[in-house]
């Protein structure tokens, strides 16, 4: 026991003394600072960098501008030579630094969302690939949840085309040689079933697939105009 009391005293007193001899975070972050340019990419070629992306929370959904509201945290991961410390003989293996601070004195890649297909030739983004998408159980969209139905939209849409559609069928019955009555009832349902058709799709999601109701009032407005060519 004496002598096993005696190795564990020795061996304290050289760790306390190593210790005392390593470099501190800021001794390190300075000499490594020193002489460094962040305008210059880390190893002279290109760069890999690994983006991580967690989506936290969908906070707001917007169907009619096709909009939506996310809280989410961006990671990189990048391999940097010239911040490596572990030969300044350091206190500790990781260091946490201010990144506010320190990011501004770094080279980094900047990285930001914007409408573009195309990275740039000097830096590659790849995404993890282990886990790729994660997702909660039994999560749900509050903006989907079937709630209520109206046949609102049956008064306000279907119906006024039904009857623009049957006004333009009234021009067969005032004979052939009526051409100015036919070609004004014509026109006018038409007329009528355009703007019902503007009114539509002001009000409906911007999107550039076809909808059901789309096809509706063109193949109304079909009728429409194959009565006026009779």
């Amino acid at each position: 026991m004496l002598e096993w009391d005696e190795r564990v005293q020795l061996n304290y007193k050289d760790l306390e003394k190593t210790q005392k001899n390593c470099s501190d975070e800021h001794w390190i972050l300075e000499h490594l600072l020193d002489g460094y340019d962040k305008f210059r990419i880390p190893g002279g070629g290109n760069v890999r960098v690994e983006v991580e992306i967690w989506v936290q929370e969908v906070s707001k959904i917007i169907e009619i501008t096709s909009e939506f509201e996310l809280d989410i945290y961006v990671t990189e991961w990048w391999l940097d030579s010239r911040l490596a410390f572990s030969h300044l003989n350091p206190c500790k293996k990781n260091m946490s630094v201010d990144g506010a601070r320190v990011l501004p004195e770094i080279w980094n890649p900047l990285g930001c969302f914007v409408n573009s297909k195309d990275a740039t030739e000097q830096v590659q983004m790849e995404w993890t690939m282990s886990p790729i998408i994660l997702l909660k159980p039994n999560i749900t969209l509050p903006d989907y949840v079937l709630v209520d139905f109206k046949a609102s939209s049956v008064k306000r849409v279907y119906i006024p085309t039904y009857i623009s559609v049957c006004m333009s069928w009234i021009s067969f019955y005032l004979g052939k040689d009526n051409i100015p009555s036919r070609t004004m009832i014509g026109v006018n349902s038409l007329l009528s079933l355009t703007y019902q058709f503007g009114s539509v799709v002001a009000n409906l999601p911007k999107t550039s697939d076809i909808k059901a109701i789309d096809v509706m009032i063109l193949i109304a407005m079909g009728f429409i105009f194959s009565s006026l060519i009779e």
